[in-house]
C-alpha cells in the first residue's frame, strides 16, 4: 500500500510531458497516499485538482518549482463553508520557489487563513513552509503578511 509519493520531473531531456489522465489513473491506484511531493512537476493546476480530488486522505503535500502552483490551485485549497474542501486532511504544505506573481496578491495568504480558521472537516496546519524562486527574496509586504499569520498561531515558516 502505497502512502509517500515523491516524483521528480527533471530530466536531461527536459521535462517529462505526464498527462492528467495518467496521473489521475496512478493516484486513483494509490487512495492511500498521505505523502505527497511534486518536484518540477509539469502538470497544470487543472490536472493536479482533478487528480487530488482522487487522494482524501493526503495529509502532506510539497510543491517544489511546479507548473501548477498558480491562483488556481491556491483557489481550490480555500476553505469555503458548506462546500466539501480539497484535500480536508491536509495539515503539512511545503511550496518551494513561489512564483513571484503569487506573492504580490492575498491568495497565498488568504488560503492559509482560511484553513486555519475551518470547521472540523478541515484539518488545520501544523507546518507550512514557504521559499521564494531561486536567487529572490519575498517582498516585504509578503513578509509582513506572513509575520501576522504566525501572530494568528499558524504555523508558517519562510525558507530560502
Amino acid at each position: 500500500m502505497l502512502e509517500t509519493c515523491s516524483m521528480s520531473f527533471k530530466s536531461r531531456a527536459g521535462s517529462m510531458l505526464w498527462k492528467q489522465a495518467v496521473f489521475t489513473t496512478f493516484l486513483l491506484r494509490s487512495p492511500n497516499v498521505t505523502h505527497l511531493s511534486l518536484h518540477s512537476c509539469p502538470l497544470t493546476s487543472h490536472d493536479l485538482l482533478a487528480a487530488l480530488t482522487h487522494v482524501p486522505s493526503l495529509t502532506h503535500l510539497e510543491l517544489d518549482n511546479c507548473h501548477c502552483l498558480d491562483n488556481t490551485f491556491l483557489l481550490a485549497l480555500h476553505y469555503k463553508v458548506d462546500t466539501p474542501s480539497l484535500a480536508p486532511l491536509l495539515h503539512v504544505l511545503r511550496l518551494i520557489h513561489i512564483p513571484e506573481s503569487l506573492t504580490e496578491s492575498p491568495i497565498i495568504v488568504g488560503m492559509l487563513a482560511s484553513r486555519w480558521r475551518a470547521g472540523s472537516a478541515t484539518a488545520r496546519w501544523s507546518r507550512v513552509t514557504l521559499s521564494p524562486p531561486p536567487r529572490r527574496e519575498f517582498t516585504k509586504d509578503f513578509r509582513d503578511a506572513i509575520r501576522e499569520l504566525e501572530h494568528q498561531g499558524i504555523p508558517v515558516e519562510i525558507i530560502k
